[in-house]
């Protein structure tokens, strides 16, 4: 008996639909193509099922790029290392208030904390790093208004020296007092 194309064509459809279910498994559906002549991608992203969309990751320079813009960074929550805090302190011009946990951090990590444009800076558990934080604010942050720092150098063998004191109040001169009020 010979089949007319259109019932060809059907058991074609049909032989390829049970084909798509064995590799895909029951009740999956085939993804729709992205690109297509005339079809938006964006719209053929936007058809596929949320947990089936590919997330593209920024490239190191535009993620940089965006942090560099923030005018406040304020991490007390979480104790970074300097590995995870280089990248989420760029350069950065904008960057006004610094309020950070210091608790996994040490003296190699000054030269993230002290940026020239705060205003604010705001320091946690600092056991392990020395007094030398505060000669470099005060060589660095000369428009600090701002400061506070806990549990410097409390860690033996660290110390406070009162050079670096000096170096601090003869840099930050815009330093409020600033009393609780009682």
């Amino acid at each position: 008996m010979r089949c007319s194309g259109e019932a060809a064509a059907a058991a074609a459809a049909a032989a390829a639909e049970e084909e798509e279910e064995e590799i895909l498994g029951p009740g999956d559906r085939a993804l729709p193509p992205l690109h297509r002549n005339g079809d938006d991608p964006l719209q053929a992203r936007r058809a596929l099922p949320r947990h089936r969309r590919r997330r593209v990751p920024l490239p190191p320079r535009l993620r940089l790029h965006t942090l560099s813009f923030l005018p406040s960074v304020h991490l007390l929550e979480i104790a970074p290392t300097l590995d995870l805090l280089r990248p989420l302190l760029p350069p950065n011009p904008y960057l006004r208030s610094l309020r950070l946990d210091c608790s996994r951090l040490d003296d190699s990590s000054i030269g993230y904390l002290a940026r020239p444009s705060l205003h604010e800076i705001c320091l946690l558990n600092c056991e392990s790093i020395s007094g030398r934080l505060l000669a470099e604010l005060g060589n660095k942050c000369r428009d600090i208004r701002t400061l506070s720092v806990n549990s410097l150098a409390e860690r033996r063998g660290i110390s406070i020296c009162f050079s670096d004191l000096e170096e601090l109040l003869n840099g930050c001169s815009q330093l409020e007092d600033s009393l609780p009020s009682l």
